[in-house]
């Protein structure tokens, strides 16, 4: 996460995709996102997983568009 922060000068990445499954790949991508960077998410976490984002990080990071593609 340190050699992202340190290239993007402190911003975080445009955008993180996360292919695992695992729970630990989506609470690492979020804190590796800039304001309004864009999550792209493949892999499927277990049903009872939740993305760890409050309302108000949601609103201070920028617009927050959820869309399913089959």
């Amino acid at each position: 996460m340190f050699a992202v922060r340190a290239t993007t000068s402190g911003l975080g990445a445009h955008g993180v995709i996360v292919t695992a499954g695992a729970e630990q790949a989506y609470r690492q991508a979020l804190q590796l996102l800039r304001p309004l960077g864009t999550l792209i998410c493949v892999g499927i976490p277990r049903l009872d997983f939740h993305l760890p984002v409050s309302p108000f990080e949601a609103i201070v990071r920028g617009t927050v568009s959820l869309e399913r593609h089959i």
